[in-house]
């Protein structure tokens, strides 16, 4: 997890607020992470000095008087190198113009480390902190939803066969599990993992049917599926298959 203290206004983001009162709107846009150390104190700061991450802004909630809390998420995918995370920078930018740092946060006595791909394999991570508007009212925030890298969520079984989750994207994979199981029936499928092109199977003697089915969805033997936009769940008693059991809580997690 990052450690940063509170975020700063920088005099660039306090002109921002000035003028949004002036009807002069801006919008946030991304954070960046950095290796730097600064030169100068935050409220002077204009850039990281040594910035390494970008991080695409995911969701905004407004969290109280003139404050707003903004969500990121950021990947090492990239990183060729292991750095320590210092540095925090926020960004804003009224329309037409350059992009300004609007608020910043230093840790230089224990920063976390963000790992290289190459050494330590593929990390991810989404963040959140709060920062201050002040009494601006005009400004937005830049989502970028392609840069969710999972959701989360609960559905109801219906009893349906072949029925499908909606999560707004396709996922990779995705995680089912049931809130309860039923003792008479504890080596049922209630859920479990798939991954893209591969499904979730019953019990099948028959090689050549097994196959088909962990590749190619089938209401018969098929227990959990990546979907078009979402994934499938079943219920079928006859073959102990119990995603979408009548009336069963169930809790997901879906990555893209």
């Amino acid at each position: 997890m990052l450690n940063f203290p509170k975020l700063q206004l920088t005099n660039q983001g306090k002109i921002l607020i000035a003028e949004s009162l002036k009807g002069i709107p801006f919008t946030f846009t991304k954070f960046q992470l950095g290796s730097g150390t600064p030169l100068a104190v935050a409220a002077s700061m204009t850039a990281l000095a040594h910035a390494v991450i970008s991080a695409p802004i995911t969701r905004a909630e407004q969290t109280g008087a003139g404050a707003i809390t903004l969500s990121a998420a950021f990947d090492n995918g990239d990183i060729a190198s292991s750095f320590a995370a210092k540095e925090l920078g926020l960004f804003a930018q009224q329309d037409g113009e350059s992009e300004v740092l609007y608020a910043y946060a230093y840790e230089g006595d224990n920063p976390s480390v963000i790992p290289s791909y190459p050494t330590h394999g593929f990390m991810e991570e989404v963040f959140a902190y709060t920062v201050a508007v002040g009494d601006a009212e005009d400004f937005s925030v830049n989502i970028n939803t392609s840069a969710l890298q999972y959701s989360t969520g609960a559905y109801t079984g219906d009893g349906e066969a072949g029925r499908v989750i909606s999560v707004g994207f396709t996922p990779s994979a995705v995680i089912v599990q049931p809130l309860f199981i039923d003792p008479d029936h504890a080596t049922d499928i209630y859920g479990g993992l798939a991954v893209a092109g591969k499904n979730i199977v019953s019990e099948i003697t028959a090689a050549a049917q097994r196959e088909s089915a962990i590749t190619t969805w089938s209401d018969t033997y098929c227990a959990l599926g990546i979907d078009t936009g979402g994934f499938k769940v079943n219920y079928n008693a006859s073959n102990k298959i119990r995603t979408n059991d009548s009336g069963r809580m169930y809790v997901y997690i879906a990555f893209k």
